[in-house]
């Protein structure tokens, strides 16, 4: 979160900021009133102009409502989404406004520690537009938080060879401060490596490890089945919960 200033001074024309205040009238036009230097903070949105949420800070439990607006009008818009389980993007056609310059879709209830990547692509005559630009590659990163023990583990239901460099990515949900513990264990239980042991420093308390399949030795480990387990620690209160998926190492055929 932003640090409160002492004073306003710091912000120039064009800044974007969060305030809240009172609404008062002076001369008959609505002006907002802040009681407190801190009431006063530069605006922490997403970063993408287009782009806005409601409510504006993601919460798990309450829809989430986005809203593209470009400032054009489009024939319609299409969102893609997909978390880190999934294999491939949803793709659904958002609800417009009567002029057509604002596209909304909503995501219903997230849970937390749930990430979502999304992008959009917009049709206007016979010009297709995606938005940002870099997507689908680095789409846009909303990540719902957990206020609350979780212990949350997302992973893809497919296998991958670390004998040909390929790496695995683990998402691990959790709440910031608390500590994790991530280990892999074989089909027989037993213990192969530790690959996280320490604070979760995230905001949202997500985050990710791409495992490449080597043991505490540094070995790749043979073709199998093997089972990742987390560990969220309260260090507060002591108290845990745990989380567990399976990952299969294989190979290409030959």
């Amino acid at each position: 979160s932003a640090v409160p200033p002492d004073s306003i001074s710091q912000y120039i024309i064009g800044d974007k900021i969060t305030s809240y205040g009172a609404i008062t009238f002076y001369n008959s036009v609505p002006q907002l009133t802040c009681g407190y230097a801190q009431d006063i903070n530069y605006y922490t949105g997403n970063g993408y102009d287009f782009l806005t949420y409601q409510p504006e800070t993601p919460e798990a439990g309450t829809d989430l409502k986005l809203i593209f607006n470009n400032n054009q009008k489009y024939d319609f818009v299409d969102i893609y989404w997909k978390t880190n389980k999934d294999l491939s993007y949803h793709t659904q056609e958002m609800e417009s406004s009567t002029d057509s310059t604002e596209f909304y879709y909503t995501f219903v209830a997230p849970k937390a520690g749930t990430s979502y990547q999304v992008y959009f692509e917009t049709f206007e005559d016979t010009i297709r537009t995606i938005f940002p630009d870099t997507a689908p590659q680095e789409p846009i990163n909303i990540e719902i938080p957990s206020l609350g023990l979780i212990a949350k583990l997302t992973i893809q239901p497919k296998p991958f060879n670390p004998h040909i460099g390929e790496k695995f990515p683990i998402q691990i949900s959790g709440e910031n401060g608390d500590k994790a513990i991530v280990r892999i264990f074989n089909s027989e239980g037993k213990l192969k490596t530790t690959l996280f042991n320490g604070i979760i420093s995230t905001n949202s308390g997500i985050f990710t490890i791409d495992w490449d399949g080597k043991d505490k030795n540094y070995n790749i480990l043979p073709i199998g089945l093997y089972i990742v387990h987390l560990e969220v620690i309260d260090r507060n209160t002591g108290k845990s919960k745990t989380d567990k998926a399976p990952i299969v190492i294989g190979t290409y055929l030959k």
